[in-house]
């Protein structure tokens, strides 16, 4: 039991039986206090203003039952727990009590009632637990209000997935983003969706121990209306805080099509402004062969000399494409001289 001080409330209208009780608990002063009432008034005053830290009472009191201070009338776990007493062994009584709330029902005997003290300690214990339970349901109910209130209004579309890939919980952005409703999605494998030719790098990143750290990912998934969409999603598995195993994946994904498109355009522009730059020196080349054809071919076996030295030097690819050019264009002053 806790080092800090436990207060009982005794609710007992039989004195005989009360001095037992508190004879019981004399070796466990001052740790323990008990505070001894008759009846149900005098009870509910008690917990109004000295929150015990259990109650043991006596089923029935002169002025009704003590059924009527279970956790049931009166807000869950925020009232103190309850061993309930009685004379009569009653299984019907005994049933209604504990699914009430009791922690313990006990028929009154020379030897229980000696016995209160490790009762008592086993319904605290008990008690704390259940508290203890509780108050993580609650985090995890406002945890999870929490999520689906940013998920259902992010423009993200926020997914939730199970070990094999299956669609456990999607956003109502993928409405926008894909043009399937979340009902329409989850259950769903999410592999399927993708482009073949991405889905085997996604599945492969999915299944290794690097997704306990965030990873960042782009793939194409399948709209509704059969065209292809481009996802850049982050994503990071949830783990059990025991086992450390994979619970779930928890992923964001963004629509990332217009500057996939945008940066391909770019792409095609580069290339082609290169291949046009190349063309223009290769004209110049061939210009310079054919104002000085007693040297015709020179500047191609220079340029491949070159490029065989470079390339024993260990200059990388890029430097390569640079000495190219500098080789092609390496008589390009002959142009100016007079015939």
């Amino acid at each position: 039991m806790s080092h800090d001080a436990v207060n009982i409330l005794l609710v007992e209208d039989e004195a005989p039986h009360a001095e037992l009780i508190q004879r019981a608990f004399e070796d466990k002063q001052p740790q323990i206090r008990i505070r001894r009432v008759k009846s149900l008034a005098e009870a509910r005053e008690h917990i109004r203003t000295m929150q015990p830290s259990l109650i043991i009472a006596d089923w029935r009191l002169p002025d009704g039952e003590s059924m009527e201070l279970l956790p049931n009338h009166f807000e869950p776990l925020k009232s103190p727990p309850i061993i309930l007493m009685t004379s009569y062994g009653n299984e019907r009584i005994a049933v209604e009590a504990l699914k009430s709330g009791a922690l313990d029902y006990v028929v009154k005997s020379p030897e229980s009632m000696l016995d209160m003290p490790h009762l008592a300690e086993r319904a605290i214990e008990q008690w704390a637990a259940r508290a203890e339970r509780a108050h993580m349901q609650t985090a995890l109910l406002e945890s999870e209000a929490q999520f689906r209130l940013l998920a259902e209004n992010a423009s993200d579309m926020i997914s939730r997935l199970s070990t094999d890939g299956r669609m456990i919980y999607v956003s109502p952005a993928c409405e926008i983003i894909l043009g399937y409703t979340p009902e329409e999605l989850t259950g769903k494998i999410s592999f399927d969706l993708i482009h073949t030719e991405d889905r085997a790098a996604i599945m492969n990143r999915f299944n290794r121990r690097s997704l306990r750290s965030t990873q960042t990912v782009t793939f194409r998934a399948i709209h509704k209306k059969g065209h292809y969409v481009w996802l850049e999603s982050t994503a990071r598995a949830v783990l059990d805080p025991a086992s450390g195993s994979v619970l779930e994946v928890q992923a964001a994904s963004r629509d990332i099509t217009e500057r996939k498109n945008a940066e391909e355009a770019l792409q095609i522009a580069h290339d082609n402004l290169r291949e046009a730059y190349e063309k223009t020196i290769e004209g110049w080349v061939r210009a310079l062969d054919l104002r000085d054809r007693e040297t015709e071919g020179h500047t191609q076996r220079v340029t491949e000399l070159t490029l065989r030295v470079a390339a024993k030097l260990g200059l990388n690819d890029d430097e390569l494409i640079q000495i190219r050019r500098g080789a092609l264009l390496h008589d390009i002053g002959k142009m100016a001289i007079p015939d």
